[in-house]
């Protein structure tokens, strides 16, 4: 079967066009016609619709099965500019927002890995560390679906693994935080259904993460849409949840702050400024690439 650079360079020469006036008529540089035709690179859906209008034949033609699937999974999810840069100011609001958290929390964890390496690491350090390792794996995934947006190269499985971190993520700081948990059960300040609750929450947070990673990996459609709303619609309820019960109360009713810093008050907004844009961002982009892969799979 003739591959699609084989095809497009065909066709190309069939209507006696050079590369430079290929890429003239689609707005891109010769670079890019050349790299599509040696198979280095594959257009996004938007861009193999106009070589097919140039050429005069239907993206059926330039493109077939395997190629298509590669086409979808190897280029970027959104494919219009207004598209793109939504997505790129979402990734910045996180991967931003959770570099602060980790500079303003730095004395914390310096002191927390002094205490590591002098051999007096107590219960109280494993939520400190639950909370430093899920901040630095948000920001690392959010600072590469950032870099990866802004060169055009966040494919729908890179996709996948990005979203799927800050599940995993937070399944890790509940964990960490059982530990802690358990220590107040064994001294009888808590019941050990507080635990249980927080085991729960950690294996449906991983659950998450496997849904969410196989949504943008699997071919075609054969997981639901749907899924990925339930699990933003959640997520954005637990997070209205903890603005009312938290940060609420101090802002509009005054009450007492207790020792919080005004630090302590940039990082909670931080927190949630981040939270909520992850939450669009990965219905967001869930939205994108349910209708890329309709659009694409079209009878």
């Amino acid at each position: 079967m003739i591959s699609f650079g084989e095809k497009v360079r065909q066709l190309r020469e069939e209507k006696g066009m050079t590369q430079q006036a290929l890429a003239e008529k689609l707005y891109v540089t010769r670079q890019a016609v050349s790299r599509w035709e040696h198979g280095a690179r594959y257009p996004d859906l938007l861009t193999a619709k106009k070589i097919a209008q140039v050429l005069d034949v239907s993206v059926d033609e330039l493109l077939f099965g395997e190629e298509l699937q590669e086409n979808l999974e190897n280029t970027s999810i959104p494919e219009k500019p207004a598209e793109h840069w939504i997505q790129i100011v979402l990734y910045a609001i996180v991967a931003v927002s959770y570099l602060i958290m980790c500079i303003f929390e730095k004395d914390i964890f310096i002191d927390m890995l002094k205490s590591f390496l002098a051999g007096r690491f107590g219960y109280d350090d494993y939520m400190t560390l639950g909370t430093a390792v899920s901040n630095i794996l948000i920001f690392a995934a959010g600072f590469v679906g950032l870099i990866m947006s802004v060169r055009r190269r966040l494919g729908a499985k890179l996709t996948g693994c990005v979203m799927a971190v800050p599940c995993i993520a937070s399944a890790f700081a509940n964990i960490e935080l059982c530990v802690w948990y358990w220590e107040m059960v064994l001294h009888g300040f808590i019941s050990q259904g507080s635990v249980s609750g927080l085991v729960s929450s950690a294996l449906i947070q991983i659950l998450y993460a496997i849904y969410i990673w196989l949504f943008f990996y699997t071919e075609k459609r054969k997981l639901l849409y749907g899924g990925i709303v339930i699990i933003c619609i959640y997520q954005f309820v637990q997070i209205v949840e903890r603005i009312v019960s938290d940060a609420l109360p101090v802002a509009l009713i005054g009450v007492p702050r207790g020792s919080r810093s005004h630090i302590d008050d940039v990082i909670i907004i931080m927190y949630y400024l981040a939270r909520v844009s992850l939450v669009f961002l990965l219905g967001y982009q869930a939205y994108i690439w349910n209708r890329k892969k309709r659009a694409a799979y079209k009878k």
